[in-house]
């Protein structure tokens, strides 16, 4: 298949977090295979991974080993997750010393396989930390659109779709905060800041002062509970906040919109007309999400890969 066909022949696939195997299986039942050590389709269809690739698994230099190969042998494309993004800063200094992932011992609760591979084995590392500097925030790709957490149409003014940190300063002496605040709202999406006294608990057992915001939602949310993850009972009654509306759904006219990051425990259906989130890991994170896309402005449930 030419590659111009292929723009609109794409398996979209969601957060992999260092889980070799369910990602093989899903390669596998999407008619993938190891040819010459790359995974590849026989059809000629390429696949779009949305990031997450690291963090919480067992296999993540596996994963990265695997994935990395595909997209150098132009057999898929990837876009910069959170953890990818975390992770970086983890290890990036700026001018005055500080880290830019603020080294706090909580977050190895989930960043903990990864930095003790990264620790350890730095010098096989390392090219993985350069090549998640490079990674595109947002992707277009055959008339649709990609990215990890949410498409902010002013962030993506400034950094435009297939800019990576690169482009944007990632490698001056310090990161500009400006520039840091449009990269959070693509990898992490738009957060709430919740009234004083008031926390949400996530997996891991930490304690939250702003949370995740379901921003689909934003038109049909009754009240904050509704809206953010994860599901917080206190939060019942408690009006959304004005700010919080500047954010929403793609208009019905705008090109399909492919993310991740939400971490659907099962597949929550098609979320609208023209977006969806593939993220989604079944019972006790055995499988991985993934959209089928045929080049369709509408978007169909049974293109999802349960």
């Amino acid at each position: 298949m030419p590659l111009d066909d292929a723009m609109n022949q794409l398996d979209v696939i969601g957060d992999v977090h260092g889980r070799l195997r369910p990602l093989e299986e899903l390669l596998t039942h999407l008619g993938y295979a190891p040819l010459a050590g790359i995974w590849r389709h026989p059809g000629g269809r390429k696949a779009v991974f949305l990031g997450d690739l690291v963090d919480r698994g067992p296999d993540i230099s596996e994963v990265l080993a695997l994935v990395k190969a595909m997209v150098d042998a132009g057999e898929a494309w990837v876009v910069l997750g959170n953890h990818e993004y975390g992770l970086l800063g983890w290890y990036t200094q700026n001018a005055d010393g500080a880290y830019r992932r603020n080294r706090r011992k909580k977050y190895l609760k989930f960043m903990g396989p990864s930095v003790a591979l990264f620790d350890h084995f730095p010098e096989e590392h390392q090219v993985y930390l350069e090549w998640f500097a490079t990674l595109p925030l947002a992707l277009e790709i055959g008339g649709a659109r990609f990215v990890h957490a949410y498409w902010d149409t002013a962030a993506l003014r400034v950094i435009p779709p297939g800019a990576g940190l690169n482009d944007i300063g990632w490698r001056e002496p310090t990161f500009p905060n400006d520039i840091k605040r449009l990269v959070d709202l693509l990898v992490k999406g738009p957060e709430v800041a919740l009234p004083d006294g008031y926390v949400v608990v996530d997996r891991q057992n930490i304690a939250h002062r702003h949370a995740r915001m379901y921003w689909w939602l934003i038109h049909r949310a009754s009240d904050l509970r509704e809206l953010v993850k994860p599901d917080t009972p206190a939060l019942s009654g408690l009006p959304i906040p004005d700010y919080a509306r500047a954010f929403g759904p793609p208009a019905p006219d705008e090109a399909p919109l492919f993310f991740g990051h939400f971490g659907f425990a099962e597949c929550p259906g098609r979320l609208g007309a023209n977006y969806t989130c593939v993220d989604f890991t079944g019972a006790h994170g055995k499988t991985i999400g993934a959209y089928r896309w045929f080049g369709e402005a509408t978007l169909r449930d049974d293109h999802l890969v349960r």
